[in-house]
């Protein structure tokens, strides 16, 4: 009886299903990390849409020294919650070019360098939030270079409209 015959069918199925395996792996490797970058890219745009509707930088671009205790403290209050909110989703991002983090980081600082600017300047917090602004938005733009699917607005320029229940 001839032995090389089923050894030989043996190693061929075994080797054919090595093959299948590793392909069905490597298939749903990429369909994961696709997923992946759609969600990335999607907590990108859901940061720029919290950026275009921030009060904090509605001031208009010819705004002077301001004097009110309580929209500084709001303002920078909302700065430091973007700085956090932009902190975390840099460590969630895996996928997304590392320009991508790179970018994200730098608003990160430039956010930071806004709160030092007040502590010791604080009546030109509406200047410098203005400069922020400004400075948000390139980076945005450098982020839509990074994934075109990204879309960019100034930040503070989206306000919804007023809700008809709210009109008197």
């Amino acid at each position: 009886m001839e032995w090389t015959g089923p050894v030989i069918d043996l190693v061929v199925g075994l080797v054919a299903a090595a093959a299948g395996v590793f392909m069905g792996l490597r298939a749903d490797r990429h369909i994961e990390r696709r997923r992946q970058r759609r969600r990335e890219t999607l907590l990108v745009q859901a940061l720029l849409n919290r950026l275009a509707s921030r009060r904090a930088f509605s001031h208009s671009a010819d705004v002077g020294l301001v004097d009110d205790e309580e929209d500084r403290r709001r303002c920078n209050g909302s700065v430091l919650d973007l700085r956090d909110r932009i902190a975390g989703l840099c460590d969630q991002i895996e996928e997304l070019d590392g320009a991508v983090v790179k970018a994200l980081r730098q608003m990160e600082a430039d956010c930071a360098a806004y709160l030092n600017h007040v502590d010791v300047h604080e009546t030109r917090y509406a200047i410098a939030l203005v400069r922020l602004r400004d400075r948000l938005y390139v980076s945005g733009l450098a982020l839509k270079d990074i994934v075109p699917e990204l879309n960019v607005l100034v930040p503070g320029s989206w306000t919804p409209r007023e809700p008809e229940w709210l009109t008197l």
